[in-house]
């Protein structure tokens, strides 16, 4: 967290780096990073990575391809989602895609730290229904 704090991210994708040459030595084909922040550091790990990286907006956005899927409803905080990396990989592409706005009351540290740890509370289920 102190490099995505700090804006740094050649060295997150250094961090990248290094698990993916260890994914590739245990035997991996590719790698999928399921954080959405850390894609920010993709430019600069992608060229260097020993192994392929799938963008998790892009696998994402392949799945709401599916017959029957109008809508792509994207949760995560305003921050990771108004990132480059994310936004526009998904609405490129044929479906139709719903961010997340900002929370009337709702401090965006308190949104990661429900997401982060798979806190879902009543005031969040109502506001995402709405």
């Amino acid at each position: 967290m102190e490099f995505i704090r700090g804006n740094d991210w050649a060295a997150v994708a250094d961090l990248l780096l290094d698990s993916a040459r260890k994914l590739r030595a245990a035997g991996a084909d590719f790698a999928i990073c399921p954080d959405n922040t850390v894609h920010q550091a993709f430019p600069f790990l992608i060229p260097r990575s020993p192994i392929p990286f799938l963008h998790i907006a892009d696998v994402v956005a392949e799945e709401a391809k599916i017959p029957g899927f109008r809508r792509l409803g994207i949760l995560g905080t305003v921050t990771s989602w108004n990132q480059a990396s994310i936004r526009p990989r998904c609405c490129r592409r044929e479906s139709s895609a719903k961010f997340p706005i900002p929370r009337p009351g709702k401090d965006q540290r308190d949104h990661f730290k429900e997401l982060v740890n798979g806190i879902f509370t009543e005031s969040s289920r109502l506001f995402l229904t709405k």
